[in-house]
């Protein structure tokens, strides 16, 4: 998340418990990310539904192949986020 989120220039660091990375602050000054880039799911369908939700608000399309993944959790995620934004 922290290095896709940073293609998108979101200011965000890592947080870590020692050496383990335990998460991550965010901070943002309201304006939605410029977008337009090309980002990467890493293979895993929950990194793919969540930068989904982050492109509804960029000002540009990105590029965000691995739709098809979110069959594995939730396979009516398109429908239920067409339903918020509509």
């Amino acid at each position: 998340m922290i290095a896709e989120l940073r293609k998108l220039d979101v200011d965000i660091e890592p947080i870590y418990d020692g050496d383990v990375l335990d998460g991550f602050t965010i901070r943002g000054d309201g304006s939605p990310p410029q977008g337009g880039v090309e980002l990467s799911s890493w293979g895993d369908h929950r990194i793919y539904m969540s930068l989904h939700i982050v492109g509804t608000r960029c000002r540009y399309p990105n590029e965000l192949p691995g739709g098809e993944s979110v069959v594995l959790s939730f396979p009516s995620f398109f429908e239920a986020l067409d339903a918020l934004v509509s």
